[in-house]
């Protein structure tokens, strides 16, 4: 078993990446050109368009780092089967757990749009996809329109998002006034100029001009059969299945079933989903302590931070993960050895407040300490830790401060995953 040392994985990238020779980074100037001159593509508006915007970005092999349950390598990324990544020189196989790439994150203010599934979208509407709903992702000029199914959508919106309730969609207009109109009722359909929405009223069109946000009734669907987590460069993060990587190109299969050119100059990091655990909702831990309040409510947010927005360390969002205020203890069982495997962090929400503190992250085993991050800033890149567990006990995750203040610190445990180690043949 390898040793449960902390893994902040930019670092290491980035230290990969200065040692590369002028030789290794040649071939990227290129497209480093392509990508300063070429303006942002046109909308698409049928399959071909699609894949024609998505190919006019061609990289060569990407430097990447894969932590597999053994060890982590770096290496060039040649291709993805559903075995999983291939590095240039070495066998592709189903240890890996995530693959971290080095392309620097990039924001826009934009509208974000949240599915069911927990994928987190910075974009806006875009020009009808045939007769299909599209988003086009902001911040990536790279990236084709997204196309859309609205049963997986959650909700979407400019500064807030609305939340359905009383078994209603809820949609926010500007009024002539300059206020919110608050509207409840039904999405019938998803226009070029705008949404037709059924209130108690009758029948109406919203044009985009005047949309704020949209709340959909959540509808429950099924994990996509061996998708992974995509975190893009522009703060989003997608579910998808991989198909193929050719020519710096992923070839996707939406939940929904349509496919999607992602070039790999959009991803930071890819993440699995199949054959692992991902003890990330309320099902899975017991809050042993937490600070109390009787103004706001501290407990553990799940799939959020503790404020309640999507979790985000430093330029990345996560979907899956628990966001608390520090102090504070997580406890489980766990039944059998295996591995551990989360990315930690102070939120980002933290950055324009007076004092953020530091925060410290500890994994504990029938109370013994088996891992810890040190101190930890918002400023500082998300860090992986990697922990084995010999045995089975009681699992704590356990977030305190660092600083001289106990107190006001926002933490996130995110992409928690377990791996049980397979039994031993007798």
């Amino acid at each position: 078993m390898i040793s449960p040392t902390p893994l902040p994985f930019w670092h290491e990238c980035r230290q990969q990446w200065q040692r590369l020779s002028c030789q290794d980074v040649l071939p990227f100037l290129p497209l480093l050109l392509c990508l300063q001159s070429n303006p942002a593509p046109p909308a698409a508006t049928d399959a071909a368009q699609l894949d024609a915007v998505a190919t006019d970005v061609v990289a060569e092999p990407p430097y990447v780092r894969v932590i597999g349950s053994d060890s982590a390598q770096g290496g060039r990324l040649i291709s993805w089967s559903a075995a999983g990544p291939k590095l240039e020189n070495q066998e592709s196989g189903q240890d890996w757990l995530v693959v971290d790439f080095l392309n620097p994150g990039k924001t826009a203010d934009a509208w974000t749009m949240q599915l069911n599934d927990g994928s987190w979208l910075p974009g806006q509407p875009a020009p009808l996809l045939g007769d299909k709903p599209a988003w086009q992702l902001v911040a990536l000029p790279e990236l084709a329109p997204l196309p859309l199914d609205t049963l997986w959508l959650k909700s979407f919106g400019k500064e807030r998002h609305p939340v359905a309730e009383n078994d209603q969609d809820q949609l926010w207009v500007n009024t002539t006034a300059g206020g919110i109109d608050r509207q409840r009722g039904y999405l019938l359909e998803w226009g070029e100029k705008g949404l037709l929405f059924e209130t108690s009223a009758g029948e109406r069109e919203f044009a985009w001009n005047r949309i704020l946000g949209l709340g959909l009734l959540e509808e429950q669907m099924e994990k996509a059969k061996d998708s992974v987590w995509i975190q893009l460069a522009n703060g989003g993060v997608l579910a998808a299945q991989i198909l193929s990587l050719d020519k710096g190109i992923f070839d996707l299969q939406l939940a929904w079933g349509d496919h999607w050119k992602l070039p790999v100059t959009a991803v930071q990091r890819v993440r699995r989903r199949s054959n692992v655990e991902e003890w990330a909702s309320a099902e899975f831990w017991q809050v042993e302590s937490s600070p109390a309040s009787k103004v706001i409510d501290w407990s553990p947010r799940f799939g959020k931070s503790v404020e309640g927005r999507p979790m985000r360390l430093g330029s990345s969002v996560f979907a899956q993960g628990i966001g608390v205020m520090v102090p504070t203890t997580l406890s489980r069982a766990v039944e059998q050895p295996g591995l551990l495997l989360l990315t930690v962090g102070v939120d980002k929400e933290v950055e324009f407040f007076r004092n953020p503190q530091p925060v410290v992250f500890e994994v504990w085993l029938n109370d013994e300490k088996l891992s810890s991050s040190g101190p930890r800033l918002f400023s500082d890149p998300p860090m992986v830790l990697k922990v084995p567990l010999t045995e089975a006990g009681e699992l704590k995750l356990i977030a305190r401060p660092a600083g001289a203040l106990p107190f006001g610190g926002h933490a996130d445990f995110a992409d928690v995953v377990w791996l049980p180690q397979p039994p031993q043949n007798p």
